[in-house]
């Protein structure tokens, strides 16, 4: 065989031997999705107030942390304190034979005894006809009592303006045909610390007072309504004279 024979061979064999390996399937790559990691997070705690027992509340932070349980004055009560009752002002009876002021808080000033009974605020007159003939006293020996009289008393008293004042607001007044400022510096539940024309009071308990000799006035403080929870009520009630 010639060389060129040979060397035509030689080329044919590499032509078939490329054509093999091109019509090869390409090897197949795999590929693998990353992976998708899910963190998990602490979603925490909602916060609120909660009942720790019957006359105490306390409160949960986001954290789940809790407050120290604080005392509800008048129980707890779906998770809050029992809010106080609110009355309408104004003389009323006590029970049957007794009768006094009610204030917003539902509490009585000014309690008497009324010796014929109690109806509709008022003390009544003594009954005509309760004794007979045989058993009637002497005049001189039944008590002077005039249900009329101690009524009158009481109004007088019912006739004295109270002005409700709320912690943070301020009110003027006239004192004496003076217009005059009055605000609460300091409230607790059982005194308040005044402010009157920029002027401080002595910290006043509930039924006292305090004179502004500036002003020739008594200021006095008739009731306290302090409610501690959050949203309560913060005022108080005086008058002056």
């Amino acid at each position: 065989m010639s060389k060129i024979a040979k060397k035509g061979v030689v080329i044919g064999l590499i032509m078939i031997l490329f054509l093999l390996v091109a019509c090869q399937p390409s090897a197949k790559i795999e590929t693998t999705a990353p992976e998708t990691v899910t963190e998990t997070t602490t979603s925490g705690c909602t916060a609120h107030w909660e009942c720790a027992e019957e006359d105490y509340q306390h409160f949960q932070a986001e954290n789940c942390s809790w407050s120290r349980p604080e005392k509800c004055e008048r129980g707890c009560v779906n998770s809050t304190c029992r809010p106080a009752e609110v009355c309408t002002t104004g003389f009323k009876c006590i029970d049957d034979f007794r009768r006094g002021y009610q204030k917003e808080d539902c509490s009585f000033l000014s309690k008497i005894a009324c010796e014929w009974g109690c109806d509709a605020g008022k003390c009544q007159e003594k009954p005509t006809n309760i004794f007979t003939n045989a058993t009637a006293p002497k005049e001189s020996d039944t008590p002077k009592y005039s249900a009329i009289a101690e009524n009158q008393d009481e109004e007088v008293e019912e006739e004295k303006t109270i002005y409700t004042l709320k912690i943070g607001e301020q009110q003027q007044i006239q004192v004496n045909g003076l217009p005059t400022n009055v605000s609460i510096h300091f409230l607790e539940a059982t005194q308040v610390t005044l402010k009157v024309n920029g002027i401080k009071s002595n910290p006043i308990p509930e039924q006292g007072n305090t004179t502004y000799e500036n002003l020739g006035a008594t200021f006095k403080v008739e009731w306290i309504l302090f409610q501690s929870y959050d949203g309560g009520k913060q005022e108080i009630g005086y008058s002056v004279k």
